[in-house]
């Protein structure tokens, strides 16, 4: 294995490759170890859950983090004072950044809150929220290729 690994090192270094091709290996070598070491986008994964689940807990505490249902944000107690129905889910940090990362899972956090743009530094958690999105549907595709050796047949 390490030997194959050093060929792929090889071939960025030396082989000829566009810039793109170089990215892409680099990209492939960093996060799956070219398809051999798979167990590093589950590394990278947990990364992304940790900093979600701080960053959304941290937007939740300053009042970041809304409602994402129309009934629930026209409600005149809403708007008066925030509150929200105790049938209503309740916010979990934790819960929404694995929400959020991973493709196929629903713990019904995700379609229940949303960050509010329109408050200072809503706009940002929710841009972060959409590179969360991203890199799990990302990690998460190049993580099945390397357990199945998808990568490794392509290169």
């Amino acid at each position: 294995m390490e030997v194959l690994i050093a060929k792929q090192k090889d071939l960025i270094r030396y082989g000829k490759l566009s810039w793109w091709g170089r990215l892409a290996r680099r990209i492939l070598g960093v996060t799956i170890g070219h398809g051999y070491r798979s167990w590093r986008a589950l590394l990278w994964s947990l990364a992304f859950v940790i900093a979600g689940a701080l960053i959304f807990g941290w937007a939740n505490a300053r009042g970041l983090m809304a409602p994402s249902s129309p009934e629930i944000l026209t409600d005149p107690l809403y708007r008066a004072g925030g509150t929200i129905p105790p049938d209503y889910p309740r916010f979990e940090a934790l819960a929404y950044s694995l929400d959020a990362f991973l493709p196929i899972v629903d713990l019904h956090q995700e379609g229940f809150w949303l960050p509010d743009a329109g408050k200072p530094f809503g706009a940002l958690v929710r841009l972060y929220l959409w590179i969360h999105i991203a890199a799990g549907w990302f990690l998460s595709t190049l993580f099945v290729s390397g357990v199945t050796g998808l990568v490794r047949r392509l290169e």
